[in-house]
């Protein structure tokens, strides 16, 4: 079971006494506060199974190697790439789930492979600068929306929507994607 604790002070991170939970407050990192980005995050504290909170808006290019990863948007919160020219979001990890954010730019928005396997669901996916708002590659796997309407992703204003290659599947259903060029 996760265990999450409310603390309501200036600071950049928290991980429970389990360590199964840290927060990102991306505001705080680029603002006065200083500290960690997500990657540090994911590098240093988390571990299988660790949710990593993230709010305010981001700007960087993130890779989830780790097996179990939870990336989970806490209100609202946006990751844009901060090099054009590698994903926002790159999972080479398995059992990985990414909630709730809004994501753009980068060469694709979010891109699993190397066997890496993902959920995908209730995000905003747009403006991937080359070509699609979620590549699969490489042996990847995703399930590409929720169980429901309301938690489907809406992936819109890329090269391609979703483009599944080189031995990887996906299963998705419920997203809303339109305004791709392909």
């Amino acid at each position: 079971a996760e265990t999450k604790i409310s603390v309501s002070v200036y600071w950049n991170s928290v991980r429970s006494l389990h360590g199964n939970w840290s927060e990102r407050r991306c505001n705080d990192i680029q603002g006065q506060f200083g500290g960690p980005s997500i990657q540090d995050r994911h590098d240093n504290n988390a571990g299988g199974g660790d949710t990593i909170l993230v709010s305010g808006d981001c700007t960087e290019n993130v890779t989830i190697s780790k097996d179990g990863i939870r990336l989970q948007a806490d209100g609202a919160a946006s990751i844009t790439g901060a090099s054009t020219g590698s994903p926002v979001v790159r999972v080479r990890g398995s059992r990985t789930r990414i909630i709730g954010f809004t994501l753009t730019g980068g060469s694709n928005v979010i891109q699993i492979q190397e066997g890496g396997s993902a959920i995908i669901e209730s995000n905003e996916i747009s403006n991937a600068n080359s070509t699609s708002g979620i590549l699969v590659t490489q042996n990847g796997y995703a399930r590409v929306g929720g169980t429901s309407a309301s938690r489907g992703n809406n992936i819109h204003d890329n090269s391609r929507g979703i483009t599944v290659r080189l031995g990887s599947g996906a299963d998705i259903f419920f997203n809303t994607i339109d305004n791709n060029d392909r």
